[in-house]
């Protein structure tokens, strides 16, 4: 979309945006904020045995907010996620994390009893991934349509004592919730009669993965199961 822009409203968008940073990133304003997600989440969060995300606007802001929430929780309470430009010019190069790494660390956070209880990124972990511990996200980052969709549907999965996802939105993105997931209508249109079609087709398909398994007892489970499931399928 940015492509259709004329050069000087691509300067304009690129202008505001470089205010938006500087305000986004007065020391006051990232202390201030710090300060909030430290007490909601003590009195909110963490005692019903709950972790949460903290959503910045960009590499910068991660590095500031784990700076500022070390002083307020320790360093063992949050761990920032992000990826880096790489290289001997990298200003992040400390954050850099493998992706062996990456999983040990976002396993530690699927860990009730681990210490850590806040992730902090900027693009990363807003779409895909899965972690039902997750409650609660704090969202400081500009974040619209299906992108914003797919990132408060992190705080949406099943956990023991979870009635509900919470978003707490520090920049009035759900002012205007209207405008802020402002899909198109026809391609939504299309996806739910996509919908509809799937599921007068999955009973026929249930039922073709079914007759793979001629005689198998689906109450027996774990290794006996499988191995019996196994044994139906073809060589090839």
């Amino acid at each position: 979309m940015t492509d259709e822009l004329s050069e000087e409203d691509r300067d304009d968008l690129a202008k505001r945006a470089a205010k938006m940073a500087v305000l986004i990133k007065a020391p006051a304003r990232v202390s201030a904020i710090c300060q909030h997600i430290v007490k909601h989440f003590q009195e909110k969060v963490e005692p019903n045995g709950f972790k949460a995300q903290v959503v910045t606007f960009d590499r910068e802001c991660c590095v500031l907010y784990k700076k500022v929430l070390d002083d307020l929780v320790g360093p063992e309470a949050s761990a920032i996620v992000m990826s880096t430009p790489g290289g001997k010019n990298d200003e992040f190069s400390e954050w850099k994390i493998d992706k062996d790494e990456e999983e040990k660390l976002l396993d530690r956070f699927r860990d009730p009893v681990d210490p850590l209880k806040l992730l902090i990124v900027t693009a990363k972990l807003l779409t895909g991934f899965d972690a039902p511990i997750l409650q609660t996200m704090y969202l400081d980052k500009p974040v619209k349509d299906h992108n914003l969709l797919q990132a408060i549907c992190r705080t949406n999965r099943v956990y023991p004592g979870k009635t509900h996802g919470l978003i707490v939105d520090y920049l009035g993105i759900f002012d205007d919730v209207a405008k802020a997931l402002d899909f198109d209508e026809k391609a939504m249109l299309k996806v739910i009669t996509n919908l509809d079609e799937l599921k007068k087709e999955l009973p026929q398909m249930v039922a073709k993965c079914l007759a793979i398994f001629p005689g198998i007892d689906r109450t027996v489970g774990g290794y006996e199961g499988l191995i019996a499931a196994q044994d139906c399928l073809p060589n090839n």
